[in-house]
């Protein structure tokens, strides 16, 4: 998914979409969700998905498909999704109160809720003086290099 986005993405208006989409256009009862093949939705009562991802008993519940096995439904076991639907959706309506009649003016739709911290600062500030690597050998840097995987401990 990150492969899609441009550089100039925002955190803010991403969490806003989430917030929307999961509490009040999307379909419990009838979608399902796949994370293969860069994500996708199907409908849990398809003919090759029924047995595995309908559960009439539980027409609300959350349908995953596991990305290894895609037969089996990783959201199963979930429960109180309503609730976690209605939290989303209340999440939803602040966030949005909070873009739209902002108390003070912000710069950003997550400072309105989560106000940035002196080591949020001091690394913003780090990360905008750090020199680029991977110059050119003249003393002027052309690219970034890409960012350094973590090693596992």
């Amino acid at each position: 998914i990150y492969n899609r986005m441009p550089m100039n993405y925002n955190l803010g208006a991403l969490l806003l979409e989430f917030f929307e989409l999961y509490s009040m256009d999307f379909n419990y009862v009838t979608v399902g969700i796949s994370v293969r093949f860069d994500g996708y939705y199907f409908p849990k009562g398809a003919t090759d998905r029924k047995a595995d991802f309908w559960q009439p008993e539980r027409p609300f519940s959350l349908a995953m498909e596991n990305p290894f096995e895609p037969n089996i439904d990783v959201g199963a076991s979930s429960f109180r999704i309503s609730l976690i639907q209605r939290s989303f959706e209340i999440a939803f309506k602040v966030l949005l109160s909070h873009v739209t009649h902002p108390a003070k003016p912000i710069v950003s739709i997550l400072a309105s809720i989560l106000p940035p911290t002196d080591e949020m600062r001091k690394r913003s500030t780090i990360t905008r003086l750090k020199p680029l690597s991977a110059g050119r050998g003249d003393g002027h840097n052309s690219a970034r290099s890409p960012p350094r995987k973590r090693q596992r401990r």
